[in-house]
């Protein structure tokens, strides 16, 4: 199966970074300024859509006449939808929408997978073995990519800002930056870790962490308040929202 990328930006890049190197030198990269989309829609039985929404039309006008039945296009473009898609490229080719995000570039990403009714089982399990060397996939309708795009898609944005303020929160007790920054990286980190490997409860973990009357409890009476959760939920739904509007 030969493969190919319309779009050449940070996540096009972070998908290939984690193709195994005999698959990477059979891949066709193509930039959207160059000239060589016409070659990977002729040639490509996969083609990732890596470019910019604003892009999608003007690529699709350029190619659409040069794909063929049994291309599948894979889109991780944010906001065109299936039927998007399908209006863009034609009816010969298979489609399967993908929702990453930015954590594929360190080899962590999260990809939401939605194949359309044309995309071959072949070509869906290529995407999801190719996606899988770059992080975690999960297979879901498409009417929960608005969810999909609040939570892990803006979700790194959201992860970094509780960061930045546990970071902040940190130089004001008297640490250094540099030294507040790590200390918070890697605390959310190695609890990410521990709790994707053990699969443990997030409840009792934190229950367990919460030694009765000490240093955690103190910091929790604070954190735990219902304002915390329900500013959460508000930010993925603000998110969803903007998704829905842009789709």
């Amino acid at each position: 199966m030969k493969i190919g990328f319309l779009g050449a930006g940070k996540m096009a890049q972070g998908i290939l970074a984690a193709m195994p190197e005999n698959d990477r030198k059979k891949v066709l990269l193509s930039c959207i300024e160059d000239n060589r989309n016409a070659e990977v829609a002729r040639s490509c039985d996969l083609v990732f859509l890596a470019v910019r929404p604003q892009d999608v039309d003007s690529v699709a006008t350029e190619v659409r006449p040069l794909l063929s039945v049994g291309q599948t296009i894979v889109s991780i473009v944010a906001g065109k939808t299936l039927a998007k898609l399908r209006t863009a490229f034609g009816p010969r080719v298979g489609l399967v929408r993908v929702m990453p995000n930015l954590a594929l570039r360190a080899g962590a990403g999260m990809c939401a997978i939605c194949p359309g009714p044309k995309a071959s089982k072949e070509a869906v399990a290529a995407v999801e073995r190719i996606l899988g060397g770059a992080g975690a996939t999960v297979r879901l309708r498409e009417k929960d990519f608005d969810a999909v795009t609040a939570l892990s898609g803006s979700g790194p944005a959201y992860f970094a800002y509780m960061e930045q303020a546990m970071a902040e929160g940190g130089v004001a007790l008297g640490l250094k930056p540099a030294v507040a920054r790590l200390l918070a990286e890697q605390t959310m980190y190695g609890t990410a870790k521990f709790l994707r490997e053990s699969g443990m409860d997030l409840g009792a973990f934190i229950a367990g962490v919460c030694t009765k009357g000490g240093t955690t409890a103190a910091g929790m009476k604070f954190l735990s308040s219902p304002l915390f959760k329900k500013t959460v939920a508000k930010t993925l739904a603000a998110a969803a929202k903007r998704s829905r509007e842009l789709a």
